[in-house]
């Protein structure tokens, strides 16, 4: 009984597998042979294609998150091959080419070959990292010959209609959208309307991630700029980013293009076989850039480059020849963090990422608006540098602290040849008179009593016989060039007044009043923290590392006092009943035009919590200088920094 009920089960189920079977078969064979067409024209009406969408790049803030580089929203201008006229391409580019031409809209022109005066087409050798990319990419029948190269794209695009300028801009155009077909970025409204209404095949707008500057141009030279990648970075980089890739070119965007950068994601677009869309799938999500803070505080930036232009336009106007330029910057001498530096000129970032005239004229201005100043403008220090060498004097041993004085007539006349002029005839002077009034006899004594040697071993315990160490590009200056010292015997002496050989940038000179007035040496830093994207995580928090400088407490705080007696009886009294006690030294540096004029110290000067120092180039009036420093302590006071 049990064996036939088991025999009648497995009978049923045989059936039933071979009934499923049949059904299978036979949907089979209607879609592999009965109706084998329809179905293949059907797959073949309906496409889909893939597009590439952008990263969301990580901004940047100052110290307190107000946004220096931010994201908008924007638009640009992509080929689109899908409905690009077939046969007539090349009619179709040279059209867009002129209506961007007229639009004033830079497109990207990347293709290394010009036509020359005599109508020939020849290699643009100006950025051979370009050509070689070329070369690389392009299989031309003839390397040597860039007309092989353009008979390649002309066949690509149908461009036999086509010669000349028009057709190597055509050829260009077409080369340059290679990756992710973009040809322009930063489409404004109007052109997006003029582009409608030509609605020439081939050619569609697209929203793209945009970096703004809600700040302004203040800390344009801090921030840096992004741009498209160059043949050279493609070829570097390659296994990182598509040809089309934005990334950073300068200052912080460059420095954490790997936190900023973001990575770009994939969509799929299905369209039927009427080309209307049908979805929409997003292969690959675009990921967020990470955010980045700096020790910058937007108020202080602001005040410093306000000021500072100000300051210039100012001396200028007064008679000094030659001023336009200057640096100042603003030091945390607590933590180490840079709360402002300014650098004039400057330049607005939001106009140099697309205008190409004037990236042109900033790029052949004589007053080179792009160097940063703050931390590559190197000048003569002038008398601000003797704060580091009375410190330096008294820790050795050479100057018997306040007791001691040093005869004043007027000149130095130590050295058969090389005899220093003071600024008046100061009479027995110690070391607070002699600071107070930047005496140059004092100095040059008490320099020839060091030596080279000393005076770089103490700039060297004070960080500035070098870079500091900062984050960002910066210049080194110089100290005392050794390789000199045998030429002329004055040379310690001129080094002691900031002149001779000395030179540094506005940053040195900022921390060596951090140095005096903490006791600490230490490197400087711009970049407070890194975080995600949305700011809901803390990444990676930055601190600067402090050493205590071999300088004795005692030799210290008698140069401090010196430094405060500048600001009592001295060449800086325009501080002597401001709110917050300050300490401070006033320089003027000698060079071919009008005297540079500096000012640096630090304040409250019973506990010090900022460093700031100011160069003036060629600013003629001492005055200059100390309006930029008082601007600056004043936007310190307004945010209660002190």
């Amino acid at each position: 009984m049990t064996n036939l009920y088991l025999k009648r089960r497995f009978i049923s189920l045989l059936v039933l597998i071979s009934a499923v079977f049949a059904v299978f078969i036979s949907r089979l064979v209607n879609w592999q042979i009965i109706n084998h067409w329809y179905y293949r024209i059907r797959a073949l009406q309906n496409h889909s294609y893939i597009l590439k969408t952008d990263p969301i790049r990580g901004e940047i803030f100052d110290k307190f998150g107000s946004a220096l580089a931010a994201n908008s929203i924007g638009y640009r201008l992509v080929l689109d091959d899908f409905n690009l006229i077939k046969g007539k391409e090349a009619d179709c580019i040279y059209k867009i080419i002129h209506l961007l031409n007229l639009l004033n809209i830079e497109w990207n022109d990347t293709l290394p070959i010009v036509l020359n005066s005599n109508g020939k087409f020849e290699f643009d050798y100006s950025d051979e990292s370009k050509l070689e990319l070329m070369k690389k990419e392009i299989p031309a029948k003839n390397s040597s010959d860039p007309n092989s190269y353009i008979d390649y794209i002309k066949k690509k695009i149908n461009g036999q209609s086509l010669s000349g300028k028009m057709l190597r801009d055509a050829c260009s155009l077409y080369y340059g959208t290679r990756g992710n077909n973009v040809i322009a970025d930063k489409i404004d409204d109007k052109a997006i309307f003029k582009i409608a209404e030509f609605g020439i095949p081939g050619f569609r707008i697209e929203t793209s991630t945009e970096r703004y500057y809600p700040s302004g141009t203040i800390a344009s030279h801090i921030l840096g700029y992004t741009g498209l990648m160059s043949a050279e970075e493609y070829a570097k980089y390659k296994e990182k980013y598509s040809m089309d890739s934005i990334i950073g070119k300068s200052g912080i965007e460059k420095l954490f293009e790997e936190e900023l950068r973001g990575f770009g994601g994939k969509r799929a677009f299905h369209f039927s076989k009427e080309g209307s869309l049908n979805s929409v799938d997003e292969i690959i999500k675009p990921q967020q850039g990470n955010s980045v803070f700096l020790t910058i505080i937007s108020s202080l930036q602001q005040a410093a480059q306000d000021s500072l232009e100000k300051a210039i336009k100012t001396a200028a106007s007064k008679g000094a020849k030659g001023c336009t330029s200057g640096a100042a910057v603003l030091l945390d001498v607590n933590s180490g963090e840079i709360l402002a530096a300014a650098s004039c000129p400057t330049f607005d970032l939001s106009r140099y990422s697309v205008d190409k005239s004037y990236r042109s004229e900033l790029i052949n201005d004589k007053n080179l608006p792009l160097l940063n100043r703050a931390f590559s403008g190197i000048y003569p220090p002038g008398s601000t540098f003797k704060p580091l060498i009375l410190a330096a004097a008294l820790n050795e041993g050479v100057l018997n602290g306040t007791e001691e004085t040093i005869n004043c007539t007027g000149a130095y006349r130590y050295y058969t040849r090389g005899t220093i002029r003071c600024t008046g005839h100061h009479g027995d002077a110690n070391l607070l008179k002699a600071m107070a009034r930047s005496c140059n006899v004092f100095f040059a004594e008490l320099g020839r009593r060091l030596g080279l040697n000393n005076i770089e071993k103490y700039a060297k315990e004070l960080g500035i016989n070098g870079k500091t160490g900062l984050e960002l590009s910066e210049a080194s200056g110089t100290i005392c060039d050794l390789e000199k010292k045998a030429q002329y015997a004055s040379a310690a002496s001129q080094a002691a007044i900031g002149q001779g050989d000395v030179s540094i940038t506005a940053l040195q000179l900022a921390k060596i009043a951090a140095g005096i007035a903490s006791g600490k040496n230490f490197k400087p830093r711009i970049v407070s923290k890194i975080m995600n994207y949305d700011h809901s995580q803390d990444l990676k928090i930055f601190e600067s590392e402090f050493e205590p400088l071999n300088i004795s407490e005692e030799s210290l705080n008698l140069t401090r006092q010196a430094m405060r007696e500048v600001v009592l009886t001295g060449l800086a009294t325009d501080f002597k009943n401001y709110p917050v006690s300050v300490a401070a030294k006033t320089g003027t540096a000698q060079n071919a035009g009008d005297d540079h004029t500096t000012f640096m110290g630090y304040a409250p000067f019973d506990n010090p919590k900022v460093a700031f120092a100011v160069i003036v180039a060629n600013g003629k009036y001492g005055s200059v200088s100390k309006s930029v420093a008082k601007d600056m302590l004043d936007a310190c006071r307004e945010i209660n920094y002190f």
